[in-house]
């Protein structure tokens, strides 16, 4: 299974965007990750429970699409943090590809478009940790 990678820093000390990130983590973190994607291609997020590993908080996630790039993604949230008060947000996953029979240009283009949904994904949950997840209820409201 292909491998993804990705982080960001959080401006925002540890032990707040700790607390944010398990704070109703399931409906924001799901907002976020249906807006990584087009919404129509998600099939369902999970989020397992958050658990204290060596001074890091890893939140468990899988992803599935029906038409999007990836048909299923297992990954790890981890965050971390960093001197001088900020904290470090990594995601690192495997994926499965719906088509395993394409060319190697589509694999590539593939690829790309999952790195970029996972980019979104992280820089969406990044901001939300650094305002203090201000805008979470405006998230998870009844629209």
């Amino acid at each position: 299974m292909p491998l993804v990678q990705d982080f960001v820093p959080v401006a925002e000390r540890f032990e707040q965007a700790g607390m944010v990130l398990v704070a109703g983590r399931a409906s924001w973190l799901a907002e976020l990750a249906a807006a990584a994607v087009a919404p129509d291609e998600l099939v369902a997020v999970e989020f397992g429970a958050p658990r204290s590993v060596e001074h890091a908080l890893i939140a468990p996630l899988h992803w599935e699409t029906e038409t999007g790039p990836f048909t299923t993604l297992d990954a790890d949230l981890r965050l971390e943090p960093v001197p001088r008060g900020g904290s470090h947000l990594g995601f690192s996953g495997t994926y499965e590809m719906p088509s395993p029979g394409a060319s190697s240009r589509d694999a590539v283009s593939r690829r790309r478009l999952i790195e970029a949904c996972v980019h979104r994904f992280i820089t969406g949950v990044a901001a939300t940790l650094e305002r203090g997840g201000a805008d979470i209820h405006l998230m998870t409201s009844p629209r």
